[in-house]
């Protein structure tokens, strides 16, 4: 029989088995993330690849005269993907990750923060070609790191919780690489925080600036929405790029308001900013992320299975099968003949 992937998840339910790191190969330079281009590595099978770099020289933007590497790879079969470098503790990296296409690159999303640095996907196309980018936001020593891929999902689930627990945000955060981290997009996330001083009109970064970052795991759109006492507040979201912030969407209101953001990025981290140019101080705002709708069901897949233990949650739980016999299943019945079943919880 031929059970839908939701109930494979209840028969098959176990933790991620992480393979063993690949054997890394040495750069050859030169290799950028676009120009030049980058250093191809090869078909990402089980197996993995790796690779041993060094950025050399470094710079505190992560620009020129900063060094910038690239390396590409084409996707064995589809399915989950996962980019992790692993360097010396104490400096800020960046993983970018992009498809390419006809057009030119176009980009998957980009992480950043302190080794060991992942940054997963949880389906790449087979046959098709990407490029992992790294840099690092340092003062100009080299730093020699390991990049790993394989194909694993790395990305923890979807929740569905609704403020686990808020973020305060806490000087010093007037800037993304100070960002007060408001973890994983995997439910409704709530920030609260207090602008000391105003940013007048056209002297930005002369006031109290607060930033915050999260880091997505589904592909979907999301709504930001705000209240902060009386005055102009401003409200800017980003998506992390290859090497910079891209804007995703402003807004400016009084005492409430709400900013609409694109489809998200699975793995891609983006960040908020928020500061006033009117008001008295200090003045108060809170915010709140939420998805504008729920995530999008699992494709169901079809699971081969000739005996199976239904292992349940909790009391009450309940969930149906729906699948066709396969040949030689006796009283009868022909192959490919459907059938569906189902179990209702009654409570404890």
């Amino acid at each position: 029989m031929r059970p839908s992937a939701g109930i494979a998840a209840l028969l098959l339910a176990a933790g991620t088995v992480l393979s063993s790191p690949p054997a890394a190969v040495p750069e050859t330079e030169p290799n950028g993330f676009t120009n030049p281009a980058p250093l191809f590595l090869g078909l990402l099978g089980a197996e993995g690849l790796a690779v041993e770099g060094t950025l050399d020289p470094t710079s505190p933007t992560g620009l020129d005269p900063g060094d910038r590497d690239g390396f590409s790879f084409t996707a064995g079969e589809s399915g989950p993907f996962a980019a992790t470098l692993e360097a010396a503790p104490g400096t800020t990296f960046l993983l970018a990750l992009a498809v390419e296409g006809e057009a030119g690159p176009r980009s998957l999303g980009a992480v950043s923060g302190p080794a060991p640095l992942t940054l997963s996907v949880p389906d790449l196309e087979a046959g098709g070609t990407f490029r992992v980018g790294v840099a690092a936001f340092a003062g100009g020593d080299p730093l020699p790191y390991t990049l790993s891929l394989v194909r694993e999902d790395a990305l923890p689930p979807w929740e569905g919780t609704i403020c686990a627990a808020e973020t305060v945000a806490a000087e010093p955060d007037g800037s993304a690489g100070e960002a007060g981290d408001l973890g994983f997009f995997t439910g409704v996330l709530c920030a609260r925080g207090s602008l000391e001083t105003i940013v007048p009109p056209g002297f930005e970064g002369a006031g109290d600036e607060d930033f915050l970052r999260f880091r997505n795991v589904l592909p979907v759109a999301a709504r930001l929405r705000f209240r902060a006492d009386p005055g102009l507040l401003r409200l800017e979201a980003y998506a992390l790029s290859f090497v910079g912030l891209s804007s995703i969407g402003t807004a400016a209101f009084g005492e409430e308001g709400a900013l609409e953001l694109p489809v998200l990025a699975p793995g891609a981290d983006y960040f908020v900013r928020v500061y006033a140019d009117q008001g008295e101080v200090p003045l108060d705002w809170s915010l709140v992320l939420e998805p504008l709708a729920g995530p999008p069901e699992p494709e169901a897949a079809p699971l081969e299975l000739s005996a199976a233990r239904v292992r349940l949650p909790e009391p009450g739980t309940s969930f149906r099968v729906d699948g066709t016999f396969s040949p030689g299943t006796g009283a009868g019945l022909e192959g490919g003949v459907p059938f569906s079943w189902g179990l209702r919880g009654a409570g404890g």
